[in-house]
């Protein structure tokens, strides 16, 4: 058995400047430590999603926690971060490693409150797309994959009441 990797630095380059992000405990600091937000769950796009999440179920051994018609999750537990497993009607499946069908997934990123939260996340250069009803808003990475943030649910802690945040 291996020892997870519990810290891994990331080096970006942005504006002719290298910005380091330190991913700690699933949690991204800036140089001056702040924290944007945290990882929320990662979204696999499929066309059922209850077969998906009963499959990752069953491979992870972790239980699925939330299940609707559109909408699955399998996490830890019913107030933990995992994977969601979002319908996708029409959807054409990646054929790795051909880039002309990628893969498809995106990240829900959790924030404390998401008006304060975007205008930090396009300062780092994402570029925001068009958005549905909710409190959730998407943009794109700058590599162009999708990302949303979404609103801190009532179950989770606040984003900087975090054991190790400064």
């Amino acid at each position: 058995m291996t020892t997870p990797r519990t810290h891994l630095p990331l080096m970006v380059r942005l504006a002719a400047q290298d910005l380091c992000v330190e991913l700690v405990g699933g949690l991204a600091r800036c140089k001056d430590g702040d924290v944007i937000g945290r990882l929320h769950h990662v979204i696999v796009d499929c066309p059922d999603p209850a077969a998906l999440a009963a499959f990752y179920s069953e491979l992870l051994g972790l239980p699925v926690t939330w299940q609707e018609d559109d909408f699955a999750v399998v996490s830890g537990d019913d107030r933990s971060s995992g994977i969601g497993f979002q319908l996708a009607p029409g959807l054409q499946p990646p054929q790795w490693p051909d880039p002309g069908r990628p893969q498809q997934i995106h990240f829900d990123v959790m924030v404390d409150d998401v008006d304060a939260a975007e205008p930090r996340g396009l300062a780092l250069c994402a570029r925001q797309l068009p958005s549905g009803n909710g409190g959730s808003r998407v943009y794109a990475d700058p590599a162009g994959h999708p990302f949303c943030l979404v609103p801190r649910p009532a179950w989770a802690a606040p984003i900087g009441d975090l054991p190790g945040s400064a």
